[in-house]
């Protein structure tokens, strides 16, 4: 904050005002800061699934492409086995995709909520302590 607002009742005079760091607010910092970092590290092992989870996905994905070829040495290609993994190969990479979007999204979200819960822990020490 740039700005500090007083309001009193009668004569008085300002001698000083400094801003620092309130790493002493002991009914905050121990209670609140302790849950807050209890939900932050809930969020980081939720992220580190969800990442895990993406990158499983991806190397399922890359499997499924670079096993397209369907001949075999010694023949041709049946038409309905061609058809069955066809219908096999496109369901499953349609399910990766829309899996791996729905991660993206999820992952995004904890980013803002991890984000959110530093911002009030960064908050919660830097509120300014005024000495009377």
């Amino acid at each position: 904050p740039n700005t500090i607002q007083v309001k009193a009742i009668g004569n008085l005079t300002i001698l000083s005002v400094s801003m620092r760091k309130n790493y002493e607010d002991k009914r905050i910092s121990n209670e609140e800061l302790k849950k807050l970092n209890a939900q932050l590290d809930q969020l980081y092992i939720k992220d580190e699934m969800l990442r895990d989870e993406h990158y499983i996905l991806q190397t399922d994905k890359n499997l499924l492409s670079k096993n397209t070829n369907l001949k075999g040495n010694d023949r041709g290609v049946v038409v309905a086995e061609l058809k069955e993994a066809y219908t096999f190969i496109h369901a499953r990479m349609v399910e990766i995709s829309k899996r791996e979007s729905e991660i993206e999204r999820e992952v995004e979200a904890l980013n803002k909520e991890i984000n959110r819960i530093l911002q009030e822990i960064d908050a919660q020490r830097s509120k300014p302590v005024i000495m009377i």
